[in-house]
């Protein structure tokens, strides 16, 4: 029911801004001066960062899924229940309403010249929309639920992917299907890489997937334990880091393949990322904790340093009786400033 900004470096409490019920989402705004925030309570509401005033409603008629600012930041798009809604964020007026068919919206994303909207819902469609009249420009057909879509860098193509267990590529102009990838189970989100050759995928079949975008072979096949919640590419592309409800998130080798770390944690990891500079994964639970791990990665750690590496990574311990513990909070903490320290001196 509540957002909390704190300072990261101290973790001092800033700020605690209050719903009436469960908080589905926070973003800022550009400058960062204003928050974002949508609830399970029906509204979207508009706070000042510095004082934590409210300084906008807005009231839809469900549970707020999401929403973001146009560019300009002079409007806000959101969808609930079966409906996509953009507002005037100066006035509060409801500037435009799409619906889906009487299904829930999950999503919703502007195009980059912002003259049209594409949504995808419960429906079973990706819906493309003209942001100036409401008009209804393509109907894009998927077997069951539609988790997600995005552009192309051109926007000639749309990628989305569904619960059909199927990521699609579509035309955006014809609306012909271009390709289908399989995976086993739902498919929770796909991405393109830079030059758009290929493309990752995962899914609750427990796999994070590489295709080649032309011909649509599976490149790469990384396996997880559980349901993956998300992945990524690093900068260069070496890299993939990926997240699931297995407790973990891993590094991987793009090229082979390769598991290059494994970080363990005792409750699910919903979120993960790179630092700027890529010398850190700052990765989420779903019980709200933040952890940060640094990168080595031209480094060798001393033999005598292994058990400590193996505890840092994986969040546990071995008692003197042989069994396994998981490592408290502040256990797990200076354990990891040790290790760090040992990797510090081993340049």
């Amino acid at each position: 029911m509540s957002i909390k900004l704190c300072n990261k470096k101290s973790g001092k409490e800033l700020l605690v801004l209050n719903h009436d019920s469960g908080v589905n989402g926070v973003t800022f705004s550009k400058d960062e001066r204003l928050i974002l925030s949508w609830s399970m309570d029906y509204t979207i509401r508009l706070w000042d960062k510095k004082s934590g005033k409210e300084l906008l409603i807005l009231k839809h008629n469900g549970s707020v899924r999401g929403a973001i600012f146009s560019k300009d930041e002079n409007e806000i798009l959101s969808w609930s229940a079966d409906k996509v809604t953009v507002w005037n964020k100066k006035s509060s007026k409801e500037l435009l309403v799409l619906k889906h068919n009487h299904q829930l919206v999950m999503g919703a994303i502007f195009s980059k010249d912002e003259k049209e909207i594409l949504s995808w819902s419960k429906d079973q469609t990706v819906r493309l929309w003209d942001k100036k009249n409401g008009k209804e420009l393509l109907v894009l057909k998927h077997d069951y639920w539609v988790n997600g879509a995005i552009f192309s860098k051109d926007e000639k193509e749309i990628l989305s992917w569904s619960d059909d267990s199927t990521v699609r590529l579509w035309n955006k102009k014809s609306g012909k299907n271009l390709l289908i990838l399989k995976h086993n189970r739902v498919v929770r989100g796909a991405i393109f890489s830079k030059n758009e050759k290929e493309i990752l995928s995962w899914s609750n079949d427990n796999t994070v997937r590489l295709w080649n975008k032309k011909s649509g072979k599976e490149l790469l096949v990384l396996k997880h334990n559980r349901a993956v919640r998300g992945a990524i590419f690093s900068k260069d592309e070496n890299e993939i880091l990926s997240w699931s409800y297995d407790k973990t998130v891993r590094l991987w080798d793009k090229q082979s393949g390769k598991e290059l770390l494994v970080l363990k944690h005792n409750d699910y990891v919903v979120g993960a990322k790179y630092s700027k500079d890529e010398k850190e994964i700052i990765y989420w639970t779903a019980e709200g904790e933040i952890k940060t791990y640094k990168l080595y990665r031209d480094r060798k750690l001393k033999k005598e340093f292994y058990p400590l590496k193996a505890e840092v990574e994986s969040g546990c311990t071995l008692t003197k009786s042989g069994e396994i513990r998981v490592l408290t909070k502040e256990e797990w903490e200076e354990k990891k400033r040790r290790y760090e320290e040992a990797l510090e001196e081993s340049k």
